[in-house]
């Protein structure tokens, strides 16, 4: 059986949190995450700067737009070919 590609999208404590649990069961190959320069203009109620995780998680991703609509970010989560992703701490996803 190969193994599935896992992704978590989120920026905040509530993220730390399910990616620390879903850890418990299964690997986590990507974070797609808010740089902190980002989560002002973002207006990113409660941000947490998630960049610590780098030493966990193979491959830690840092958005160019909170909304995910720079053709940069499409065509980077696109090509990670994600078998699934769970979403916490993303308000606007």
């Amino acid at each position: 059986m190969q193994k599935k590609k896992v992704a978590v999208f989120g920026c905040k404590d509530t993220t730390a949190y399910l990616i620390k649990e879903l850890k418990k069961f299964t690997h986590v190959d990507t974070l797609i995450t808010l740089a902190p320069d980002h989560s002002e203009s973002a207006k990113v109620a409660g941000y947490q700067d998630l960049s610590y995780l780098k030493t966990e998680i193979p491959n830690v991703y840092q958005v160019n737009k909170y909304n995910l609509k720079s053709k940069e970010d499409q065509d980077y989560i696109k090509s990670l070919n994600l078998d699934i992703a769970f979403v916490a701490g993303w308000q606007r996803l």
